[in-house]
């Protein structure tokens, strides 16, 4: 089981994100050696506010992902419920 790094957290927290069928992919940006990265996850909408927030798993670099993988990725794994 993923670890959840949210359990209820408003949508405007989160630096972007994007919705599809009830759910809500979200990226925290944060800085690291200089370097701005992502730190994408995704959870359940509830209203303003997303749920149970988790990484994406699978992606060739959380940090680095093309948005394109990151919602394919999200997508897949939403169907998948």
């Amino acid at each position: 089981m993923a670890r959840i790094w949210f359990e209820r957290e408003r949508l405007s927290y989160f630096d972007e994100y994007h919705t599809y069928n009830g759910y809500a992919v979200v990226n925290n940006l944060y800085e690291d050696d200089d370097v701005r990265k992502n730190s994408w996850m995704w959870g359940k909408l509830d209203g303003d506010y997303v749920t149970d927030v988790q990484h994406i798993e699978g992606l060739s670099s959380n940090s680095y992902a093309p948005f394109s993988e990151v919602f394919e990725k999200f997508k897949i794994m939403v169907d998948m419920f």
